[in-house]
């Protein structure tokens, strides 16, 4: 550190100062010769500071900073006021730039959880399109199934009551049926009752009528009467006129047949 630093020709201000520095030579004659008296960069750039009227440009960074600390740490008895207001400009610039980069990393880290946040967002719409598409879709597949059905139901209550009329109908004519089945077994029962109280008493008349022929034998207008009752009486199968005509002309052959 023998010879004097000032900063960069043409170096932007505001940026970066590790130990960009570039010798001088000496004002005088003892450019290449070694120094009388050692100079330290804390020192040196103290001084330049001071002239420069506190230029925050001249302020020591990294590296630098760290040499000019342990320097200082080795000769604090010999520092003087404009060294120690340095050296603590230099610190307090290093606080700020730390504090900078920690706000540059919060920034940053802001700014990656937006994104990541965007992206979620943007992932989580995407796929609520593709649930909302789906369920729309489901929603129309079960419509449509409950239109189907509600169409099939309607077709089913239709063919049931098409059926309830047919059952009823068919009840009615078996009702019918049986009723006109029961009639005609009645009507018949009734004919063959009828019929047989009409044989039975046909047959009553007719002996009857034979005990009073037999017994008019001698009397033929006596005969003759009993015949005209007995035909009003019996009214069918045969004539009670025939009846004692086949019993005056015949009667042993009539009573031999009977």
């Amino acid at each position: 550190m023998s010879a004097a630093y000032v900063p960069m020709a043409g170096r932007p201000a505001g940026l970066r100062v590790e130990r960009s520095w570039l010798p001088v030579p000496p004002q005088d004659s003892s450019w290449g010769e070694a120094p009388r008296t050692p100079v330290n960069l804390l020192s040196q750039q103290a001084a330049l500071w001071d002239a420069s009227r506190f230029s925050p440009d001249l302020v020591l960074r990294g590296g630098a900073l760290a040499e000019a600390e342990e320097w200082a740490a080795a000769h604090a008895a010999d520092l003087t006021d404009v060294e120690c207001d340095y050296l603590a400009e230099c610190r307090c610039a290093r606080r700020q730039a730390q504090r900078l980069a920690g706000q540059h990393r919060l920034v940053q880290g802001l700014a990656l959880l937006v994104t990541l946040a965007a992206l979620i967002a943007t992932h989580a719409a995407w796929q609520g399109q593709g649930e909302q598409a789906e369920l729309t879709e489901t929603q129309g597949a079960l419509s449509a199934q409950l239109i189907a059905k509600q169409a099939e139901l309607v077709t089913s209550r239709a063919r049931l009551t098409e059926l309830a009329g047919r059952a009823e109908s068919l009840d009615r004519w078996a009702h019918e049926e049986n009723k006109a089945r029961r009639e005609a077994e009645l009507g018949l029962r009734a004919e063959r009752v009828f019929g047989q109280l009409a044989e039975d008493r046909f047959w009553l008349e007719r002996a009857r009528l034979l005990q009073a022929l037999a017994a008019a034998q001698d009397d033929p207008a006596l005969a003759a009467r009993l015949a005209q009752e007995a035909e009003q009486a019996l009214g069918h199968v045969r004539p009670a006129s025939l009846l004692y005509s086949q019993a005056a002309s015949t009667p042993a052959a009539y009573w031999g047949q009977e």
